[in-house]
């Protein structure tokens, strides 16, 4: 069940089964805050991911901070009703998408656009309390976290064909040798894909490692 009403400061917020998607108090305070934890995330990229629209205060804190392109996305329809009625006059910048499949999101000219370049995918977790199944596969497409995931940018994001050596992309495809379509891959399988690729790619990898260590 869900239900609109007034925050203490007078914006009218969502509730699911009588929770607040955002602050009972200040939903606008709240939403910097947000932007202001994610801040790093989205400084050196020319679009933005979110995902989760809910009451859609996130976005409007985002679009006054980031001046690329933002694309928000949402799974639940009474969400984006919601914020399409109540914050349209304010979310002149951000581009509301409902969810489908990924074959019609990869489709959407704004969205090729925006993978075409460089971006962050953030997620706004308050937004996500009814289908977080459904967000982390979104996540998982838009970073190419499984085989299956790093084929479909492939399809779109032609550079990736270029950036990589010939060998290194035919040593990714035989991951499937060793690896579910559907599995999550960890940068010591990325190790094990490339250790017969270019320099330039062994590099990149053993990079990465250092990173997240």
């Amino acid at each position: 069940m869900m239900e609109v009403k007034l925050s203490q400061t007078g914006f009218p917020i969502l509730l699911v089964e009588g929770k607040p998607l955002v602050s009972q108090r200040d939903p606008l305070k709240e939403a910097k805050a947000w932007v202001d934890l994610h801040k790093t995330q989205f400084t050196a990229v020319n679009s933005v991911f979110v995902l989760g629209v809910g009451c859609g205060y996130h976005l409007v804190a985002l679009q006054e901070t980031f001046h690329g392109r933002i694309v928000a996305i949402e799974s639940n329809l009474n969400f984006l009703s919601f914020a399409r009625e109540h914050l349209s006059l304010n979310l002149t910048d951000v581009y509301l998408l409902p969810w489908v499949t990924w074959d019609s999101f990869r489709d959407d000219r704004k969205v090729r656009e925006a993978i075409g370049g460089t971006y962050a995918v953030i997620n706004h977790l308050p937004s996500q309390t009814t289908a977080r199944a459904v967000y982390r596969e979104i996540q998982d497409l838009l970073i190419g976290r499984t085989l299956d995931d790093f084929e479909s940018l492939l399809s779109v994001r032609s550079d990736l064909n270029h950036n990589l050596s010939r060998k290194s992309l035919l040593n990714w495809r035989k991951c499937r040798e060793f690896a579910a379509p559907d599995q999550r891959l960890s940068i010591r399988d990325l190790k094990e894909v490339f250790k017969s690729g270019s320099d330039k790619d062994i590099s990149m990898v053993n990079l990465l490692m250092e990173l997240v260590r």
